[in-house]
């Protein structure tokens, strides 16, 4: 045999060995299958949760919007009344005061499915204010609520907790943080 085939013979072997998987590993291990399924997992819930934020932060918006709409509108038709007697969530409806996606039925319901009510309030002279109340907010939707109600409203009220805003002399902003 020539040394010319015995190395062409050995070249063969080498290419055979290294195109050839070894007896030890032909594919993965099930811990390599447990981590990539792992990190998919990881990935897929921190989307979900990024869009849950997106969602809650988009609602909080609307429900903003459509509070200082709501108080305008109000103010608007019942400029000429002189106070709130009879004022409900019914009223409001009845009056076009508020965004039709808020409306189900007679009632009045929040972008977080909360009833909305409305109502007269004494302040300098009777029955010249009204009340709104928004149920159901999370906590930083209702912080939103709060700074965005500051620029149409005389007095928020959070729990027990009244912040002054229309031109008073002091807002409690310690409680908005």
């Amino acid at each position: 045999m020539c040394i010319r085939d015995r190395a062409k013979t050995e070249e063969k072997k080498m290419k055979k060995k290294m195109t050839t998987p070894s007896n030890k590993q032909k594919g993965f291990v099930s811990t390599e299958i447990g981590i990539g399924i792992f990190v998919v997992g990881m990935l897929g819930l921190s989307g979900f949760l990024a869009a849950q934020f997106m969602v809650d932060d988009s609602n909080s918006s609307i429900l903003v919007s459509q509070a200082q709409d709501t108080v305008k509108n109000l103010r608007t038709k019942y400029r000429y009344q002189g106070d709130y007697v009879g004022l409900s969530a019914a009223q409001v409806v009845r009056l076009n005061a508020v965004a039709k996606t808020m409306i189900r039925g007679q009632a009045v319901v929040n972008s977080f499915g909360g009833s909305v009510t409305f109502e007269p309030v004494e302040c300098t002279v009777a029955n010249a204010c009204f009340s709104q109340t928004q149920p159901l907010l999370p906590y930083n939707a209702c912080i939103s609520y709060a700074n965005g109600m500051l620029e149409v409203s005389r007095t928020i009220t959070i729990g027990e907790t009244a912040i002054l805003a229309a031109g008073a002399d002091e807002i409690n902003q310690t409680t908005l943080a």
